[in-house]
């Protein structure tokens, strides 16, 4: 295909991805509002509003999450190269000392809670290991022509509303799509930098065809590119199998036009081309849509939510009855019975609790009540309990607490082994000095 087929197919999978991932994207933002505390739509509130009611919402949410990222944290493990034969020992020592020190030249510790905490909320994330040329001031006077340039591995963390994927992929570890990619936003000038002034065309032709989206959108939101005085580029960034050779390939490009492309420059054990991203889902249902551990919490708080938001409109209104002999000043009367130091005036004839009168809703508030402790409940029971956080009443010790805490943990599932495989690889493949004669597994401890 031409330049101009291959464009518009690249633009396709993007649109494709946006498409297919509409649905668990929405729910992603959904979910992680919940953890930030935002439980109510414009439509509740104005609702509590109307009705004089204060909008409350006591976030549980964010405790169960609050857990499960200190415990990874605490469970932090180091990268470890095992030999597999007993005569390559030496060579796992080096792979090993090689991997920990690009962890912790990359901060991948921290990068992994950050991953983590994607995880949890939205459902998704992940990395992108890659390796760049270093050009510092005494690298740039110790290379020569008979000395190669020193490089490093470099581990970025993926944001969650920056990734898409082929929508076909079901598999957790997105080990069986057939693209993948990030969404970069930039200002012009660093575009400029980065892929040359003979790009410039591709950019002008962004500005006239602006668009809109949603997830993908620059922080804050814009279309591909806007503001007069600082123009923001959105450059998609994706690696697919070629449907010939059946190599990954790579792309970089925007609604304009191609900016860069050609065959993956990232090696796998193999020699082969392939991706540079180690990502993870939490959880996968049958129409591939992706969700984290928030979701199955929605609900629950919902109820605790409503229930409680429900009790408190009971309590504080009063129904009552009332014949034509009180038909006077009702809506009145109605306001002063709900207020602590009200008073109803009765005129006339009229009597109270034969021509006017208040209808007890006690079994209404109690049954609110008793819904309400048992949506609690079942709240506690899921996902991380009261005693797998330590906080169990009673004489518990703390030997019992740490076995309690260690039938609950969730399997993390931030692809560790690929990440470390991926790491080993860029390390091996780059020139950085680390060289292994035999064959290793890399992995965690």
């Amino acid at each position: 295909m031409d330049d101009k087929e291959f464009h518009c197919w690249l633009v396709d999978m993007v649109e494709e991805a946006q498409d297919a991932s509409y649905k668990s994207r929405r729910t992603a933002e959904r979910d992680i509002d919940y953890y930030n505390g935002k439980q109510l739509t414009e439509e509740e509130l104005k609702a509590l509003k109307k009705r004089g009611q204060p909008p409350i919402a006591f976030n549980l949410i964010r405790n169960k999450i609050d857990y499960l990222q200190g415990l990874e944290r605490q469970q932090r493990t180091v990268p470890r190269a095992l030999p597999r034969t007993p005569m390559h020992e030496q060579d796992s020592e080096a792979v090993t000392d090689a991997l920990r020190y690009v962890c912790d030249d990359q901060r991948y510790q921290d990068m992994k809670s950050l991953v983590w905490a994607d995880m949890l909320k939205a459902g998704w994330g992940g990395v992108e290991i890659t390796v760049e040329q270093r050009f510092d001031k005494k690298s740039a006077m110790a290379t020569t022509a008979m000395t190669p340039p020193d490089y490093d591995v470099k581990i970025k963390r993926c944001a969650w509303d920056r990734m898409f994927w082929d929508p076909h992929s079901g598999e957790d570890d997105y080990t069986d799509a057939t693209y993948k990619g990030m969404v970069i936003w930039m200002d012009r000038s660093e575009a400029v930098r980065r892929y040359g002034e003979a790009a410039a065309s591709v950019y002008d032709e962004t500005v006239s065809i602006a668009t809109t989206g949603s997830t993908w959108d620059d922080k804050p939101k814009f279309a591909w590119v806007n503001s007069a005085r600082r123009q923001r580029i959105r450059v998609s960034q994706i690696y697919y199998i070629d449907e010939e050779s059946g190599e990954w390939n790579y792309a970089e490009f925007t609604k304009g036009g191609i900016l860069q492309n050609g065959v993956s420059p990232w090696l796998d054990e193999d020699g082969k081309p392939e991706d540079p991203y180690a990502w993870r889902s939490s959880y996968t249902d049958r129409d591939n849509n992706r969700y984290g551990a928030v979701r199955d919490l929605i609900d629950p708080q919902d109820e605790i939510n409503k229930r409680r938001s429900k009790k408190l409109h009971i309590d504080t209104s009063r129904q009552t009855y009332g014949n034509r002999t009180f038909g006077k000043d009702v809506k009145e009367n109605k306001r002063q019975l709900q207020r602590p130091d009200g008073h109803v005036t009765l005129e006339g004839e009229a009597q109270f609790g034969k021509d006017f009168g208040i209808i007890p809703t006690n079994d209404q508030s109690q049954g609110h009540a008793e819904m309400y402790q048992q949506a609690v409940q079942i709240f506690e029971v899921m996902g991380p309990n009261a005693a797998m956080q330590g906080k169990q009443d009673g004489t518990a010790s703390g030997r019992a607490i740490a076995l309690s805490q260690q039938g609950g943990q969730t399997q993390m599932g931030c692809s560790r082994t690929r990440c470390a495989s991926l790491t080993w690889i860029a390390i091996a493949k780059s020139g950085t000095g680390f060289v292994s004669s035999g064959p290793v597994s890399a992995g965690s401890e």
